[in-house]
């Protein structure tokens, strides 16, 4: 592809590894031979799946920090991540060291995630005054739901490999190295008769208490521009609606009942 993307094809599997160090950055010439490399192995016949790596010490950490401020140059990432999405193979992303950032934007694109053990993985762009913006804000509650997205992407905070596994943003943990680990999971893959599920066709499950979720966002808001006494009427405005909203009927009555449920008799001590 070009000197920053090594491409292979071993066994069907087309191979993509990036070496490009010291953090493998998603630079201008990392995209271009992804975007290449991606092209030509959806294109290939001999090409039944493709398993993207990275060589060195870690997955991709984000964009190219010297590319800041520059005039962007084609391809963009969000523009590598939907030629990721819509790749027409089984497409599997092979994790280790770290993957944030835009790194995890791409793995979030490919159609399965695999993470060496003692990896971690995150959204750090607000400790950036950013957001993510290669369509991380809208993967991440696609795999792991409303909640925890919401809490990687406020706090910044990488996660470890088990709560990735729990959580389900990735599918797989893996001790060793990152190419082998990946040409075995795909070895095992099942077929999938209906295409690979591409993260941007699965839906979203709203979170039950949606609507005072909102408004809890509206009135810490205020918080930063309001007078104390004005966010306290806020609130008990917002309380009230609250109160009166039928989802707030239906989790009350589901807490009660659980209340209610008689305890189970403890067995004797023997």
């Amino acid at each position: 592809m070009n000197q920053v993307v090594e491409y292979q094809v071993v066994q069907g599997v087309a191979t993509l590894a990036v070496n490009h160090p010291p953090v493998n950055a998603l630079s201008h010439a990392v995209r271009c031979g992804l975007a290449a490399g991606l092209h030509q192995a959806m294109t290939d016949p001999e090409v039944v799946a493709i398993l993207l790596y990275c060589k060195g010490s870690t997955f991709f950490v984000g964009a190219d920090v010297t590319e800041f401020g520059k005039l962007r140059q084609p391809p963009l990432l969000r523009d590598l991540i939907q030629q990721l999405d819509a790749c027409n193979k089984p497409l599997v992303a092979a994790m280790h060291g770290k993957a944030l950032g835009g790194g995890l934007e791409v793995a979030m694109a490919c159609h399965y995630r695999i993470l060496q053990r003692g990896a971690q993985v995150g959204l750090p762009e607000v400790k950036l005054g950013l957001i993510p913006g290669a369509g991380g804000t809208q993967m991440l509650p696609r795999l792991i739901g409303f909640p925890a997205a919401l809490e990687m992407i406020l706090s910044g905070t990488a996660v470890k490999a088990p709560k990735a596994l729990e959580s389900g943003l990735v599918d797989q943990l893996f001790e060793g190295d990152p190419l082998l680990a990946g040409l075995s999971f795909l070895e095992k893959l099942p077929a999938a008769p209906n295409g690979p599920p591409r993260t941007s066709e699965r839906s979203t499950k709203l979170p039950e208490n949606l609507y005072s979720l909102k408004a809890a966002f509206a009135v810490i808001e205020a918080a930063l521009s309001l007078p104390f006494e004005e966010g306290l009427m806020m609130e008990q405005q917002a309380f009230d609606q609250c109160s009166q909203s039928p989802e707030h009927s239906v989790l009350l009555q589901r807490f009660m009942n659980r209340k209610t449920v008689p305890p189970k008799a403890c067995e004797p001590i023997k």
